[in-house]
């Protein structure tokens, strides 16, 4: 399943997904079931985190990108499923952090649409398979985010099933529970309630065992009835058997070992980040160059061994060039408008020579913006090796020295534009990694303590204020009204206080150099402290303090 934006009646990247809302519109996103074209950005999470932390980037960007990427270091515990016979029905793997804990373990959760609910509603009776396929169903409507919500009633149903704890041989209940995720971790918790918030009210609710296994630094070691008792820190192990004793890290790595040596479990690093969808179900954009041929995919030949019947388009081939349509507007059938239009999509194998469709799909305009510019110093000159920029002019110019922009864009453009640059250096095509050696993230400007937008009238034009007050004044106000990397509120009154100071320089100058003035020593010093102090707010980026300082200094003369 993909996210869908109804609203622009197109998939969207998971970055592109903010609090539930598509980036652009801000319409809620659902999900649907349809086949994609990823980049496997994956593969560069860890030199992606591993580079950020000598980057010379505004720590705010640098953070959000080190939560994005989201490296967890843990095990995947596997557990048999059986029934209330004890007939094995099969396995689950769950990711966790905390294998210390195990041997407090009561539950396992299940999000309804791992693919292991199917094997679930096989073989439970018909009565429960209707409660689980009516939750089933109740979750699918309910977002993301709102699944996930702290303080959230935590909701389930039994499958009738059960997970074998191998430490303590423990049957623990199997739920389907919509606060489990397929795209966290493996799609399956294990629930240790002592040690956790989430999994204690989860097991209040359903009157699942709590086990103690840490006693933290209050000493306590009494039974956990309250959520006040749950101790999710660090401390010391107790009713674990052969972990009795140890602090929480050092049995850690013992009961790692331990699951490990028997096969039960596989030390894994898991990644929050997730491959980036370039898909898109708009006409305008690059079409992706790709082509199906069913007759290859029958005899299940293709490019790469898991994509039978695909084939890239023929470099002599490129670009694919779109066609001029009328009907460009995407429809609500999550189709793309190239779709409807066979003088583009028949073409021919590239392969066996036979009829195929060419891809509809069109790529993200993130994917254009990822390396542009690696091309802006290169436009005009004539095409060397085959590459869109020139090696030596690249070579003089870039990387990019200093990057101002939003951070709105850390987990987007920028994340983007730091892997297509790894992935174009490993392939020899340039010889930097990094694409901006700095960035600097400014803030956001909102106007009357709330952000700007059509909708609630409060858009500031410029042309406007220019026409009113002059653009010296404008410039001014904009770098005054706030530190440059936090934005600030833009105010009418204020304007017309910037404005006024401006007018006031004017007067000042032409008093000047009409020769009647004349300057003290204690002027003299004041001018040249606030030289030093200008220039170095001015490499600080200090504007407003700048602009400040200056105006003392206007008070003084």
């Amino acid at each position: 399943e993909v996210n869908f934006c109804p609203s622009c009646k197109t998939v969207l990247a998971d970055e592109q997904v903010i609090d539930g809302k598509c980036e652009r519109c801000g319409n809620i996103v659902v999900k649907r079931s349809l086949e994609q074209w990823f980049f496997k950005i994956t593969a560069y999470a860890e030199k992606l985190l591993e580079n950020s932390f000598s980057l010379d980037w505004s720590e705010k960007v640098k953070v959000a990108q080190k939560n994005w990427i989201g490296k967890k270091e843990g095990i995947n515990i596997t557990y048999e499923v059986v029934d209330g016979k004890n007939a094995h029905i099969g396995e689950v793997s769950c990711f966790t952090t905390r294998p210390d804990t195990n041997f407090g373990a009561t539950f396992v959760v299940i999000a309804p649409e791992h693919p292991f609910v199917s094997q679930v509603l096989k073989v439970t009776e018909s009565e429960n398979r209707a409660r689980i396929t009516k939750y089933i169903n109740a979750a699918k409507r309910i977002k993301e985010e709102e699944r996930i919500a702290q303080g959230r009633k935590k909701t389930g149903v039994p499958t009738g099933l059960f997970c074998v704890n191998k430490l303590t041989g423990a049957r623990m209940p199997l739920f389907v529970s919509d606060f489990v995720l397929t795209n966290v971790g493996t799609g399956v918790v294990v629930g240790v309630p002592a040690c956790d918030m989430r999994d204690f009210e989860f097991a209040s609710k359903f009157h699942i065992p709590v086990i103690r296994v840490v006693v933290g630094a209050d000493g306590d070691t009494s039974s956990i009835v309250k959520k006040e008792q749950v101790q999710e820190g660090d401390g010391a192990m107790v009713h674990s058997g052969f972990l009795d004793g140890l602090d929480t890290h050092k049995a850690m790595v013992k009961i790692m070992d331990y699951l490990e040596e028997k096969g039960w479990g596989k030390r894994v690093t898991a990644y929050h980040l997730r491959d980036w969808l370039i898909s898109r179900q708009r006409y305008w954009g690059p079409p992706i160059p790709m082509i199906y041929c069913e007759y290859c995919a029958k005899s299940e030949s293709g490019e790469q061994k898991d994509m039978a019947g695909w084939w890239s388009v023929p470099e002599s081939e490129l670009p694919v060039v779109l066609p001029r349509i009328e009907d460009y507007k995407p429809a609500d059938d999550g189709i793309a408008p190239l779709a409807k239009h066979k003088e583009f999509y028949h073409a021919k194998c590239p392969h066996c020579g036979g009829a195929a469709r060419r891809e509809t799909d069109v790529s993200d305009t993130f994917l254009d913006s990822s390396w542009y510019f690696l091309r802006y110093p290169s436009v005009g000159v004539a095409q060397v090796a085959n590459l869109p920029w020139d090696p030596a002019i690249t070579k003089k110019w870039l990387p990019v020295n200093m990057y101002t922009g939003g951070a709105e864009h850390s987990v987007l453009h920028l994340m983007y534009s730091r892997f297509v640059t790894m992935f174009l250096k490993d392939m020899g095509l340039i010889d930097f990694e990094e694409p901006f050696s700095s960035f600097f993230a400014h803030g956001l400007v909102i106007k009357n303590g709330a952000k700007m937008s059509k909708s609630k009238g409060n858009v500031v034009n410029p042309d406007e204020y220019i026409a009113s007050y002059g653009a010296d004044a404008l410039r001014m106000y904009l770098m005054f009204m706030g530190p440059y990397a936090d934005g600030g509120d833009f105010r009418d009154s204020a304007m017309e206080g910037m404005s006024r100071w401006v007018g006031r320089i004017w007067r000042l100058g032409e008093h000047v150099l009409s020769g009647k003035t004349t300057s003290t020593e204690t002027i003299k010093n004041t001018l040249q402290k606030l030289i030093k102090k200008v220039s170095e707010d001015l490499e600080k980026r200090r504007y407003n303090t700048a602009i400040a300082s200056m105006m003392e200094f206007t008070n003084l003369v």
